[in-house]
């Protein structure tokens, strides 16, 4: 028994930890910004860009239709001017949006970035999503307008559940991630815990309590998944936003009712059977209206029923006391676990109903709870199962499984990480580098040349009357073009020359420490290398697909006003290419 109680003093330790650490999973990261203060919001308008501020309301985030307009059933424009630090300029960084209270659209600089439900301004072209997002994002400028257009009809509440936070992306993916592998963590050790108590019980010839007390642990796990923060969304099938909040609701009212029944059957002469089948009854048609109704008529309910819940909660504690006095078996884990319990409902409860903002804690709550249970349980009946002891060994063997596969996913996730921040710097067509990089790398070099007086060419590329063999070959053919094309220069480009695709059939070429002829040179080579290669354009005069480059220099004594001024220089010069017959390189030299 004395060993009993020491590992349960473990569990409870590791268990008291897990809701801090879901809420600094949810809310720490690398933060460059929280981006809830000074949003303008407009009343009933779906904007991108304000023509002004008029019209308009300064708010602070989170906050809900209702303390803006004082209705819940509406729709509006969220807007905010943030400056980006010069040194996350191109990078890939992570904005946080929490689950709201309807649908939304945000947009970046007029961009669409994501859209999560459909965002309407009546209730039949709207269509709620509870979803949180995490988004990688990359600003090419400092100065970025966030817009967030949110609609919310037939629901309980309206508008934004938490902040928004913007942050670097692996620190905030990691944190964004731990907290979904915190709750599938957790949900699965109930589970689990509900599976063996759910066999025992069967094996001990239909024991009530232990099937009572197996079938709420996998009640507790399976609402895990449509509570916040949601993780039914990385299932493998879709689930419409009514059917997770039915399920949820559902598995709310089943849960509580199968607690309210474990009390009774084990403080049956304590317990006042009008209560007991008051608060099951009560529970049960509870579930029955959640799948039967719209969630705006259950949720309503469902608030409006939830003191009875919280007085049967006090109630049961009473019964433990009493229990506890007479020195009854099971009244101690039990009183501890309701505590637990209480406090956990007490929390979810109010933040459910809007007064506060804290992270979930009934699954933990209850989490520890179930522990308690399970312990007490499993040293009830060690002297009556052997096979109880072999269990709990499989038991603690599958959380060792399970913490590998943490530690396996987590790795995955930081795999996957790098693979999207590379994917950021590719062109999805070719391969090469897009213009972002392109971008970047100007940036630098044109810097460096001029602050060292090195030498700095550039060279943009065209490919001659490519719509026409879009028009003639389709887009298919067509983009296999490009891709040949941008094999061929790769396999014959020197090492030191920086090669990306500026956009549609246009790649420059960055050529740092290059005089003018020396780029002059390379872009005939280019232009012959080419036509020799004489991939077929019958839309063409010629017949063969032939490009046209301009160039442009920067050298010690002509400096220009900054790198924009670079790139303009050698897209005047591709004109003329192209205006003087294609399949020609104009560069000043060699002209």
């Amino acid at each position: 028994m004395r060993f009993m109680q020491n590992l349960l003093i473990v569990f409870l330790c590791i268990f008291s930890q897990i809701g801090p650490l879901q809420a600094y999973a949810s809310s720490n990261g690398h933060i460059i910004e929280s981006l809830n203060e000074d949003w303008l919001f407009y009343e009933q308008q779906l904007l991108i860009h304000p023509d002004d501020q008029k019209g308009s309301k300064l708010v602070d985030l989170p906050i809900e239709f209702e303390a803006i307009t004082g209705e819940i059933s509406t729709y509006g424009t969220f807007i905010k001017q943030i400056t980006i630090p010069q040194h996350y300029v191109g990078d890939v960084l992570a904005l946080e949006l929490p689950y709201v209270y309807g649908a939304l659209k945000i947009y970046a600089n007029g961009q669409l970035l994501t859209e999560i439900g459909q965002v309407g301004t009546n209730e039949q072209a709207h269509e709620t999503d509870l979803k949180p997002a995490l988004l990688p994002v990359t600003f090419d400028q400092q100065q970025v307008e966030l817009t967030i257009q949110l609609s919310s009809f037939n629901h309980i509440r309206g508008g934004f559940s938490g902040g928004i936070k913007l942050g670097e992306w692996h620190e905030m993916s990691d944190h964004y991630h731990l907290e979904r592998l915190i709750v599938s963590f957790v949900s699965s050790i109930v589970l689990i815990v509900g599976l063996l108590a759910l066999v025992i019980g069967i094996l001990g010839k239909g024991e009530k309590m232990l099937l009572t007390f197996g079938l709420f642990s996998i009640g507790v796990a399976v609402r895990a998944i449509f509570s916040v923060p949601f993780v039914f969304h990385e299932l493998p099938f879709d689930i419409s936003y009514v059917w997770a909040t039915k399920l949820e609701y559902i598995s709310t009212n089943v849960v509580f009712l199968l607690y309210v029944w474990f009390i009774y059957l084990l403080f049956k002469e304590l317990a006042s059977k009008i209560i007991i089948y008051g608060s099951v009854a009560i529970l049960g048609v509870l579930a029955f209206i959640s799948l039967l109704t719209e969630p705006v008529i259950f949720q309503t309910l469902f608030f409006h029923t939830s003191y009875l819940m919280m007085a049967f909660v006090i109630y049961s504690v009473v019964i433990i006391i009493v229990a506890l006095k007479r020195k009854i078996q099971m009244a101690k884990p039990l009183f501890l676990g309701v505590l637990f319990v209480f406090t956990g409902l007490i929390f979810d409860l109010l933040s459910g109903m809007g007064i506060i903002n804290f992270p979930p804690m009934s699954l933990f709550t209850i989490a520890a709870n179930v522990v308690i249970i399970l312990f007490f349980i499993g040293n009830r009946y060690a002297n009556q199962l052997v096979e109880v002891r072999k269990l709990n060994n499989d038991l603690l063997e599958m959380n060792k499984t399970l913490d590998v596969k943490v530690q396996q996913r987590t790795k995955e996730l930081s795999e996957a990480n790098n693979r999207l921040a590379q994917l950021a710097t590719r062109d999805g067509l070719t391969g090469i580098y897009n213009r972002l990089t392109f971008n970047d790398w100007l940036t630098q070099d044109y810097k460096q040349a001029v602050s060292e007086g090195h030498m700095l060419s550039l060279l943009m590329m065209d490919v001659d009357e490519f719509k026409k063999y879009n028009d003639r070959y389709g887009h298919v053919q067509g983009d296999q073009l490009l891709k040949s094309i941008t094999e061929l220069i790769q396999r014959n480009l020197p090492q030191d020359v920086k090669f990306a695709r500026y956009g549609g059939e246009e790649f420059v070429f960055l050529l740092p420490n290059y005089s003018k002829e020396r780029a002059w040179q390379i872009a005939e080579s280019l232009r012959l290398l080419v036509k020799g290669a004489n991939f077929e354009h019958l839309g063409r005069a010629e017949g063969i697909v032939t490009i046209s480059i301009g160039g442009a220099e920067l050298t010690m004594d002509k400096v220009y006003q900054n790198e924009v001024a670079l790139v303009e220089l050698a897209d005047e010069r591709l004109y003329i290419s192209k205006t003087n017959g294609r399949n020609r390189v104009t560069f000043e030299y060699g002209i």
